[in-house]
Formats: C-alpha cells, sequence, structure tokens
C-alpha cells in the first residue's frame, strides 16, 4: 500500500468514528517515523489538513432545518371569464359583437366600467368605434361632463364625440371649456378652438365683456388680444362717458396712440357731450394738454373740444385769451377771440 493510500485511509477512519482523532494522529506520527527523512516534508504538509479534521470534529452537528410551508394568501382573486365579460358588454346595451369585436374593446382599454362612465357622463349611445377613439385620444368620464351647458348637467351633451375628441388633441383642458360654456353657452365648437388656439384665456374673455363689450362678438375680442388691448383701456372710456365705443373704433384709436395717461388727462378736463370723434380730433390736431387747461382756467369753460381746437388752428394763444378777459372784454363766441387775437 503506498503512502498516499494509506494517509486516505487514515482520514476516512477518523471521518467514520472508526477511531478517535487522537488515534488518527498517533497513526500519522508512526508513519511518518518509519519514512526516511526526504519524504518527511511531504508529512509536514498534511498538519494543516490533519488539524482541519481535528477542528470539524470538535464542533457540535448543525440541526436539520425546519422544511417551508408555502403561505396561503388571505385573498384569492379571480378573473372574470369571457362570459362574464360579454354579459358585461351586453348589459351597456352592446349586444351580438363577434369575438373579434369583444376583444378589439378590451385590447383598447374600453372596458365596460369606462363604457359606462361615458354614458353616464352624456354620451348614452356612442358606438364601439366612437369608443375606442375616445379611449386612445385619454378623454376621460371628467372631460365629456365640461361639455354639458351650464343648468343642464343632467341631459345629453349638444357635441358629438368628434367635437370632443377634436377639443382634446388642441390640448384644451376640461376647465377651460367649462368656462367657456358659462360665458357663451350657445358656443360653436370652433370658437373654443380658435380662441384657445388664439391665446386668449377665458377670464379675459369675462373681463372685456364685463368693461362694456358684452354684445362684441369673439372674433372682436381676439382681435383685442392680440393687439395687446387690456380691458382697463375700455374701462377709462367708461370713466369718460363712452360706453357705446366699439372695437373697430377702440383699435382706431390706440393705433393713434391713445393709451390710458391720454384718456385720464381727458377726463380731467370734464367735458360734456364728448365722443369718439372728439378724441380722434384732438389727437389728430397735436393741441397739448396744458393748452386746454390753461384755456379753461383763464375763463373757457363752457366750450367744447372742437371749439378749443378751432382756437389752436388759428393761432390764439392763451396769453392773448388772458389779456382778453383781464381787459373785462365781452365774450360770446370763439370769434370774439379769434378777432381779438388777430389784432395783437
Amino acid at each position: 500500500m503506498s503512502l498516499k493510500e494509506e494517509r486516505r485511509m487514515i482520514l476516512n477512519m477518523v471521518k467514520e468514528n472508526t477511531i478517535s482523532v487522537d488515534e488518527g494522529e498517533r497513526l500519522f506520527d508512526a508513519l511518518e517515523a518509519s519514512i526516511p527523512k526526504k519524504t518527511a516534508q511531504y508529512f509536514k504538509a498534511d498538519a494543516l489538513l490533519r488539524s482541519g479534521v481535528r477542528l470539524a470534529k470538535s464542533m457540535p452537528s448543525i440541526p436539520p432545518l425546519p422544511s417551508l410551508q408555502p403561505r396561503r394568501a388571505s385573498h384569492t382573486y379571480r378573473r372574470d371569464t369571457a362570459q362574464e365579460i360579454k354579459d358585461k358588454y351586453e348589459d351597456l346595451g352592446f349586444i351580438n359583437l363577434d369575438t373579434d369585436e369583444y376583444k378589439e374593446l378590451y385590447h383598447n382599454r374600453v372596458t365596460p366600467n369606462y363604457i359606462r362612465e361615458i354614458q353616464e357622463a352624456g354620451l348614452p349611445k356612442v358606438d364601439t368605434d366612437q369608443l375606442i377613439e375616445l379611449r386612445n385620444h385619454d378623454v376621460s368620464p371628467q372631460y365629456v361632463i365640461a361639455f354639458k351647458f351650464p343648468g343642464h348637467e343632467d341631459g345629453d351633451l349638444s357635441f358629438d364625440v368628434d367635437e370632443i375628441i377634436e377639443c382634446k388633441s388642441h390640448g384644451i383642458s376640461q376647465k377651460y371649456v367649462s368656462n367657456f360654456l358659462e360665458i357663451y353657452p350657445d358656443v360653436d365648437i370652433d370658437e373654443i378652438i380658435e380662441s384657445f388656439s388664439s391665446g386668449i384665456s377665458t377670464s379675459k374673455i369675462k373681463a372685456y365683456k364685463d368693461a362694456g363689450l358684452d354684445e362684441s362678438d369673439l372674433d372682436d375680442l381676439r382681435d383685442l388680444h392680440s393687439r395687446g388691448i387690456s380691458y382697463r383701456l375700455i374701462q377709462e372710456f367708461n370713466n369718460l362717458g363712452l360706453p357705446d365705443i366699439d372695437v373697430s373704433e377702440l383699435i382706431e384709436l390706440v393705433d393713434r396712440g391713445v393709451n390710458r395717461s391720454v384718456l385720464s388727462k381727458l377726463q380731467t378736463l370734464h367735458f360734456e357731450d364728448f365722443d369718439y370723434d372728439d378724441i380722434i380730433e384732438f389727437v389728430d390736431s397735436g393741441i397739448s394738454f396744458g393748452y386746454i387747461k390753461n384755456m379753461i382756467a383763464f375763463g373757457l369753460k363752457d366750450l367744447k373740444m372742437e371749439d378749443f381746437i378751432e382756437l389752436h388752428e388759428h393761432g390764439v394763444s392763451e396769453k392773448a385769451v388772458k389779456i382778453f378777459f383781464d381787459g373785462g372784454k365781452d365774450f360770446t363766441n370763439i370769434d370774439d377771440l379769434i378777432d381779438f387775437a388777430d389784432l395783437m
């Protein structure tokens, strides 16, 4: 028997408890003493192996792990069968659909619950193609409800599916739609889309109407918005006693440079029977506020805008008017002032 086989035999005997660890070590010592010294180095390499066996034998055995039983779920869930799903669609009025049609509805996330909510929102007569289009455009039941006219929340919609989808595809929110219908209950869908695309908000539309443009159409209001004309400018016209000015006149005044500052100064002059034409003449004449204000202070309190403009055109200065009144002359009309100024 070779040395290798003898070592293996001793290790197996220790492992199988045929001999003790101490007895195994004594056998290794005896085997080592019986071999030449040049081979003893080989046995020194076995010291680690022999100490490992001794350590393994001294360790307590590990008890077996308990078997793990699968844990039962506290609730069980059951998916609807194909027949049950079909029954739910039929309960909503979708009868005699073939298998492919049911699959197409379900594949496009048009569930029975979605159909029921869409019908309750105001679209009770939608077909399968329309439902799929609504779902694919992410039209929710809440979005559909926004298209109900104020005061008719329990009724059907006056907008069709295509119009609702078109609004959604333009990115128009349900809040914009509902606010718009509160202002214009009978509006066409094109007006909502065009107004949204122009950037005008529903709050600005309401502000224009509240400022005095209640009878103006949406085209006019969108035009004002695109030109940057504020509703506050319209309020200034109201303060001047010009509530009936229309949008085209307002735009013309703005184009001529009339702003809120100009209107505020005109308001301080307290003209009676002041109208749109007076403002146009005032702007075109180049007359200053100071000229009119001084003329009034010197005694010309009852003249109209056209009278001041005529005096200005004839070169009647503020100094001439002051001298006229300081001299105690009688004033009957502006011709008296023009004649007097010509003599100076």
